[in-house]
């Protein structure tokens, strides 16, 4: 993985002053190397049952090197979904790659790969094979993960 320059989406405090994302230098041989700050995507939610799209949300992600936050901010959020858990950051040539810890035993633990220049991503489910390795699937809705 390769030092993180930007995180592909305007840092909350940008959205406010009407600034343009920040560009972070890379800090010497580092997985990632990001600037405090809080940072937001779009994130839409479905009805388990019925498939119909609830109001927009968001996802946060908020910290420095070293001790990222991530939250989910939504209308009605499930308890896998509620508050804030750690996360690890990290990127690739085209991709920030977030990973929150899983919230409570059961939840399991999705993978948020969201494009730098913030125009969208996708998140991918970890899944535990009985007789092979772990490996990650994408979900199969669209959660509209656009830079905010």
């Amino acid at each position: 993985m390769k030092a993180l320059w930007t995180l592909g989406a305007l840092p909350l405090a940008a959205l406010v002053s009407g600034c343009a994302a920040p560009t972070i230098p890379p800090a010497a041989d580092t997985d990632m190397a990001v600037s405090s700050g809080t940072w937001a995507w779009r994130y839409r939610t479905y009805d388990i049952e019925s498939g119909i799209e609830y109001p927009a949300g968001r996802i946060e992600l908020s910290g420095r090197p070293g001790g990222y936050s991530f939250r989910y901010v939504l209308k009605e959020p499930n308890p896998c979904a509620a508050g804030s858990v750690a996360a690890t950051v990290s990127t690739d040539d085209l991709n920030t790659i977030i990973i929150p810890v899983e919230r409570m035993t059961g939840c399991g633990v999705r993978r948020f790969v969201l494009r730098k220049d913030g125009t969208g991503g996708r998140v991918d489910v970890k899944v535990q094979s009985k007789k092979g390795p772990t490996t990650w699937e994408p979900e199969e809705r669209d959660r509209g993960l656009t830079a905010m």
